[in-house]
């Protein structure tokens, strides 16, 4: 998050993480039912190891290492938690923790945005390529404005990781508020924290993670197979009336949102055709170059894309992309066999990010990190009642 910290601390986070799998399977006192999971699993391992291999000679070692952490080793997450039992206590401090975590992201990116700190917040994460003689400043990253206002990014390396991210942790909280899995004494704060990250989310002009975030909601009342038709238009409403508020409170909202619809938005124009020069190369290389061919701060790269769906594609061919798809619809699957309110939650994030693959970057960090958290925390074994008196 930092700069030079990027090794650092992901090295001790994986090292964790390998800590707890090895802990948690050591000495399993229940049968799980996912050997089939864990073959698809197996297989993935393998084949992408032959393209890390691959990359890691072209590329270099740790620029193939990030894709194969992101894609490969973080879905070590999901075998972790089936072991674990999850109770009140467990689900009211990820609760707090993840939204501490979201609000603490929304502060920096509030003193970022409107209070003139992005020079010394992007400096500190080394995200400042050089000065110019005239003090104007220039970033290693193109995405930090669009049309020329500024993107709110927090602690994240990009508005779109910050976007993702704040989505995510806005469609939970939202989800156990509204469904009573978590409960305060005064309820207004957690819902107060909440509108906070929406707007947020909105000064991103992350407009995929935005979509994210309802889409989730929207399945999720499909699966609670409650009131749906009336949920899904008050969550269409409640949207609306969000983003009217947020071009009351800033205009370049009005004006990117605008020019999205309008389609004169350069990004969002680029990302159609970027997409589609994508698929083509992709149907004339289906083959694939390597882990780390991606990536585009290489003066080597081969392609890159805000797809994962290409960008995989291009380093592992067409066959890491049914691989991961089959993987998804796999723990779906299990997911949907669960009867706890997490389960469903968890499963709707599945198909989510297993369409939002298509057009976005799902592999990016620190989102990828806490999408699988989530996944595998629909897998663990529920003490908690499913909640009857959600309507």
């Amino acid at each position: 998050m930092y700069n030079g910290g990027d090794g650092i601390f992901s090295f001790w986070k994986e090292i964790a993480i390998l800590i707890l799998f090895i802990r948690t399977n050591s000495n399993i006192s229940r049968k799980i039912s996912y050997n089939h999971l864990i073959q698809i699993y197996v297989f993935i391992v393998i084949y992408f190891s032959i393209f890390f291999i691959i990359g890691a000679e072209i590329y270099g070692a740790s620029m193939a290492f990030r894709t194969f952490r992101n894609v490969v080793f973080l879905p070590i997450l999901l075998f972790i938690f089936p072991n674990l039992v999850i109770d009140k206590s467990f689900v009211n401090k990820f609760f707090f923790v993840s939204m501490f975590s979201a609000t603490l992201m929304g502060v920096v990116g509030i003193f970022e945005c409107h209070f003139g700190y992005r020079e010394l917040i992007r400096g500190y994460m080394g995200q400042i390529e050089e000065i110019g003689s005239d003090g104007t400043v220039y970033y290693n990253t193109t995405n930090l404005k669009i049309m020329g206002f500024e993107r709110m990014a927090g602690l994240m390396g990009t508005p779109n990781q910050f976007g993702n991210y704040m989505a995510l942790t806005a469609s939970l909280i939202y989800f156990c508020l509204k469904r009573k899995i978590v409960e305060y004494k005064h309820n207004i704060v957690p819902w107060l924290i909440f509108i906070f990250i929406i707007f947020c989310l909105i000064e991103s002009f992350c407009r995929t993670a935005f979509v994210m975030f309802l889409l989730i909601l929207i399945l999720t009342e499909y699966k609670s197979k409650k009131n749906i038709l009336k949920n899904v238009i008050a969550i269409s409403i409640a949207s609306l009336l969000i983003l009217y508020v947020a071009t009351l409170i800033n205009d370049s909202v009005n004006e990117i949102l605008s020019a999205t619809f309008s389609g004169n938005e350069a990004s969002s124009a680029d990302r159609g055709n970027n997409f589609k020069r994508g698929i083509d190369f992709l149907i004339a290389n289906p083959f694939g170059y390597g882990l780390g061919s991606t990536e585009n701060s290489l003066k080597n790269y081969v392609f890159f894309s805000e797809s994962a769906f290409l960008n995989i594609g291009v380093e592992a061919g067409v066959v890491a992309v049914i691989l991961f798809l089959c993987f998804c619809k796999k723990i779906n699957f299990l997911l949907c066999k669960q009867s706890g309110e997490l389960s469903r939650f968890s499963s709707a994030v599945v198909l989510t990010n297993s369409i939002c693959f298509l057009f976005a970057n799902i592999f990016s960090t620190p989102y990828i990190y806490f999408f699988w958290i989530l996944t595998g925390i629909g897998l663990m074994k529920s003490s908690i009642e499913p909640c009857s008196s959600y309507k």
